[in-house]
């Protein structure tokens, strides 16, 4: 009888990961250092082509991390319905963004559509697309202990690494209650797949407001637990521990994990951050379609 191979997989905040993942080698330092470049990179390229590129290099990454994308699509969906509006407002709305020499390329009525401010609502489209990618590779490559043990080597207070920390479980905790509610108002006759693009917008409330009412609950739940727990945070948080009140934890020992490699990541992006800085300053990286 053949044996079936079992896969063992890490729960990260967003999905999971394969345990042989090149994101498991790397130093949960390096990891925060992605994180920044990578929210980064798109606030400071204007031009739509390279951020269109970065984030098809994101969801490229998910595959070579062997990081699971059952959950990834959907948002995906979400941003071509905010297209629509983005496109819609830059339509009706356009002149305020167009500049002071707009060209005039339709006319619909009474209403100008110039190149200038289809050429803007491109950029921030395309932003939001490199944003969203890089956000759901970080959170589909980082685990809870990465996260600790990366605050703890930089010193962050315990209080305030647990609220951090804690803030970024709640995303996977969203996305999964939302899953739920979705299937909840499936079963009573709702579902938003069926619905119109336009009026799409319109159904989410009856699902975001469940979703709130069960984030607050959830959240009000936590508190309670890790009060329970003798967790007491004081009113004043401190952001940075003194050297007198470092004291390693389980966490940071066994979870920390540095080599050659990550210095080499960690410099490559600060020289590229730096390259960007220049090529910004010097007008590279503008937009072309404004």
């Amino acid at each position: 009888m053949a044996t079936q191979q079992v896969i063992t997989r890490y729960r990260t905040f967003f999905s999971y990961v394969d345990a042989m993942s090149l994101a498991n080698k790397m130093s949960p330092i390096t990891k925060i250092f992605i994180l920044l470049f990578f929210n980064a990179y798109p606030i400071i390229i204007d031009n739509p082509i390279y951020n269109a590129i970065f984030g098809f290099f994101n969801i490229i990454s998910m595959k070579v991390f062997k990081a699971t994308l059952i959950h990834v699509e959907k948002y995906f969906k979400i941003l071509m319905t905010l297209a629509l509006f983005i496109f819609v407002s830059v339509i009706f709305f356009g002149r305020s963004v167009a500049g002071p020499n707009p060209t005039v390329i339709a006319t619909i009525g009474p209403i100008e559509i110039y190149s200038q401010s289809l050429g803007f609502g491109f950029m921030v489209y395309v932003r939001m697309f490199a944003l969203v990618s890089a956000m759901l590779l970080w959170l589909s490559i980082t685990t809870t202990s990465d996260l600790m043990c990366a605050f703890e080597k930089l010193r962050i207070s315990y209080v305030a690494r647990t609220y951090l920390t804690m803030a970024f479980r709640f995303i996977g905790m969203f996305d999964s209650d939302f899953n739920t509610i979705q299937d909840a108002q499936r079963a009573r006759g709702l579902d938003i797949k069926s619905q119109p693009l336009w009026r799409r917008p319109f159904v989410f409330g009856y699902y975001l407001i469940p979703l709130t009412a069960i984030t607050i609950k959830k959240a009000i739940e936590a508190g309670t637990t890790m009060e329970a727990r003798a967790f007491k945070a004081p009113l004043k948080i401190k952001l940075l521990e003194e050297k007198k009140d470092v004291k390693q934890t389980y966490v940071g020992k066994y979870y920390w994990r540095y080599s050659g490699k990550d210095t080499m990541i960690i410099a490559l992006l600060i020289i590229a951050f730096v390259g960007l800085l220049i090529a910004r300053f010097y007008g590279l990286l503008a937009n072309p379609f404004m």
